[in-house]
């Protein structure tokens, strides 16, 4: 039988890179003769159902999110692939979409060559984000401060409409490039860096954040339920950072009028923070994929960003010793924060990842 796919030419059969052809949901459609050969399958009609079935199950969720962002733009990334012999062996590979496939094209690289690739990628990309927290938001800061004065200066309505139009678009500028920021010290810098400290305050941190959301959108209808029963030892900034990650994904994901319920309680030396939503289950699927950077599924509301809101909380979570976990049924979908309230600080402790007992903890 002809084992290649009715829209590939002769390229397909002679490239010595594996290539493979799945939906963007990753289901495989076709592998080739290179693919076939390195994996040791005999039969090219006989496909395991998921692509991710044939990467290491540490890089499946990547390998998912890339494929996802395929809509946006052709994806580089590196992931593991089971060869003829069991082993995972380390390839670069390249997945661009045309409709409704995704080609996916490997490129063996040694353990070694592999390393060294991927140091020096870091090093780029520190150096990119290095500049993005300097050299975009200082000019930035600059736009706001002369809005913020023209505006107490302004002539006339129409140029104080004007006025906060901007002032409004330079803000979302900050704020992304603060989310690309902490995304390079999460995932490539020195670590995310928390100011931890004993608060009694932050229920009011809370009640604020979600202030602003019922600002913002008056029609949800947002339920909290606060009972901190003892301080909480944690950077309060970065845990409302948190907070409105998991509101924004509610509110994109969820049912319309939006329902959220909100549940925060610090009791026996643990603190929790959940945010529950209505509407419809994450798919299986999806569910690995979930916190990885750069990954959005199925949003089609004014709700966007650069997919890396569940990501940074999660980073957030685990910078204080905790965890960021999911639950989604058809009743709806539950973001729980589990975290130490009384971890002790350790003022030295500044560099290490998830130390015990530090004050500003890092994530490698």
């Amino acid at each position: 039988m002809d084992d290649r796919p009715a829209d590939t030419g002769r390229w397909w059969c002679v490239s010595p890179d594996p290539l493979c052809l799945t939906d963007p949901e990753g289901r495989l459609l076709a592998l080739n003769p290179a693919w076939l050969a390195m994996s040791g399958r005999d039969d090219p009609a006989v496909l395991p159902g998921d692509l991710a079935d044939l990467v290491h199950p540490d890089d499946a969720p990547q390998t998912r999110a890339a494929l996802e962002a395929t809509a946006n733009a052709p994806q580089r990334f590196a992931a593991r692939c089971r060869a003829a012999d069991g082993a995972f062996r380390p390839y670069g590979w390249v997945a661009v979409r045309d409709g409704d496939t995704v080609t996916c094209a490997l490129h063996p690289a040694p353990d070694g060559d592999a390393d060294a690739e991927r140091n020096t990628d870091t090093r780029r990309r520190e150096e990119v984000f290095a500049i993005l927290a300097h050299d975009l938001r200082n000019p930035l800061c600059a736009i706001s401060s002369g809005t913020n004065l023209l505006m107490r200066k302004a002539p006339c309505p129409a140029a104080t409409r004007i006025l906060g139009l901007m002032q409004e678009s330079v803000l979302r500028m900050i704020e992304l490039v603060d989310t690309v920021t902490d995304f390079g010290n999460a995932r490539l810098g020195g670590g995310l860096r928390l100011d931890c400290h004993a608060t009694d305050a932050l229920e009011a941190t809370l009640e604020q954040t979600v202030g602003e959301v019922r600002l913002f959108e008056p029609d949800a209808e947002v339920e909290t339920r606060f009972d901190l029963g003892q301080p909480v030892i944690c950077d309060a900034r970065r845990i409302a950072q948190l907070l409105s990650a998991l509101l924004s994904n509610a509110l994109t994901h969820g049912n319309r009028p939006a329902r959220i319920g909100i549940d925060a309680a610090a009791h026996d030396g643990r603190f929790t923070l959940s945010v529950t939503n209505e509407g419809p289950a994450i798919l299986p699927s999806v569910q690995p994929s979930i916190f990885a950077p750069f990954f959005r599924h199925g949003a089609q509301t004014r709700f966007t960003g650069l997919g890396l809101g569940l990501y940074i909380a999660r980073a957030i979570a685990e910078a204080h010793g905790g965890t960021l976990t999911a639950v989604s049924t058809a009743d709806g979908t539950a973001f729980t924060l589990d975290m130490p309230a009384d971890r002790a600080l350790e003022p030295e402790a500044a560099g290490r990842t998830r130390a015990e007992g530090s004050k500003e903890r890092a994530i490698a």
